[in-house]
């Protein structure tokens, strides 16, 4: 399995890498703000990585909230953590 950078078409930069059994995406905080893996089926799994984080100056809650948005896409996020 490979990764490329979601730009390449853009800039016209085609190389890609070969991808880990997964990715983690860095919080401001250097926690993790979503961990990604993709199973041999071409599952596509992803977790917050647990506890709460600090990004763009909020902090961000450790659950997740899916939002379909078309039959082919969804948006991930984390809620704005609250006490």
């Amino acid at each position: 399995m490979k990764i490329r950078d979601s730009f390449a078409i853009l800039t016209d930069n085609q190389t890609e890498y070969s991808m880990p059994n997964g990715i983690e995406i860095v919080a401001d905080d250097g926690k993790t703000l979503f961990s990604l893996s993709v199973d041999l089926d071409g599952t596509l799994e992803v977790s917050s990585g647990g506890g709460v984080v600090k990004h763009d100056t909020r902090l961000l809650d450790s659950g997740l909230m899916v939002m379909p948005r078309a039959s082919n896409v969804v948006r991930i996020r984390r809620a704005l953590w609250s006490q």
